[in-house]
C-alpha cells in the first residue's frame, strides 16, 4: 500500500546504534527539524514506527498527517499497515524525558532510555480487532533493538519532484524481509 508521502530528500537525524540509547540524544538531534519518519525493531522482530510532520519540541501536538505503521508480513510493501490520526489532536507527544510518542494513550511509547515501550490503541484508526500487541508483538514485553529517525523533506503534491513513500521505502530503508541484515542502516543513495 501507498502511504501517502512524496519526498525530496531523507536525512539520517538519530540512530540509537550510532548515536547512544537517550532520549536526550534524540531530542538534542531531531528537535525542531521538521517532518520525521520513525523506525522502530522490536526484539519480536516487529517492524514499526510513525511519522509525523510537526517537528519534536515540547508538549503535544496536533496533526492530522500523522500516522503510524506496522509491517508484520515479511517486508512487502501489501503487508505495510497504515494507522492515521482519528483527529490530529495529540498526535505525538513531545518531551526530552521520552523518545518518540505517538497519541495520548500513548498509542506507541518509546522510554528515555531507548530501550523499550508499549502500545495501546486510543488515538489512531486501527482494524477491527486490533490489539495492544500488533504493533511491536506484545503491549510492554519488547525491547527496541534499533530505532532510527529521519527527517523528510516532504513534496508539495506530488509534481514529480519526489518518489513515493513505496519507492522511500524500499529503495532508502531496504528491509525488504524482516530481520534481514539490511534492516538496519538503510541503503545509501
Amino acid at each position: 500500500k501507498k502511504l501517502g508521502l512524496s519526498c525530496t530528500s531523507v536525512t539520517p537525524c538519530y540512530r540509537k546504534s550510532v548515536d547512544g540509547a537517550s532520549s536526550y540524544t534524540f531530542h538534542s538531534k531531531c528537535d525542531n527539524k521538521g517532518p520525521t519518519l520513525s523506525l522502530i525493531k522490536s526484539s519480536h522482530g516487529y517492524t514499526f514506527g510513525g511519522y509525523t510532520s510537526k517537528s519534536w519540541n515540547s508538549g503535544y501536538a496536533t496533526d492530522n498527517s500523522a500516522f503510524l505503521f506496522s509491517d508484520r508480513g515479511g517486508g512487502s510493501m501489501s503487508s505495510v499497515q497504515k494507522y492515521s490520526s482519528k483527529s490530529g489532536s495529540s498526535a505525538i507527544y513531545r518531551s526530552s524525558s521520552y523518545g518518540p510518542i505517538f497519541g495520548s494513550g500513548h498509542d506507541l511509547y518509546v522510554n528515555r532510555n531507548m530501550n523499550g515501550g508499549y502500545t495501546y490503541p486510543y488515538n489512531y484508526n486501527y482494524p477491527y480487532g486490533w490489539s495492544n500487541s500488533y504493533l511491536a508483538g506484545s503491549y510492554s514485553s519488547w525491547s527496541v533493538t534499533d530505532l532510527h529517525v529521519y527527517v523528510l523533506s516532504i513534496a508539495d503534491g506530488d509534481g514529480g519532484r519526489g518518489g513515493s513513500y513505496r519507492e522511500l521505502w524500499r529503495d532508502r530503508f531496504g528491509f525488504a524481509v524482516q530481520g534481514a541484515p539490511q534492516f538496519f542502516p538503510p541503503r545509501e543513495g
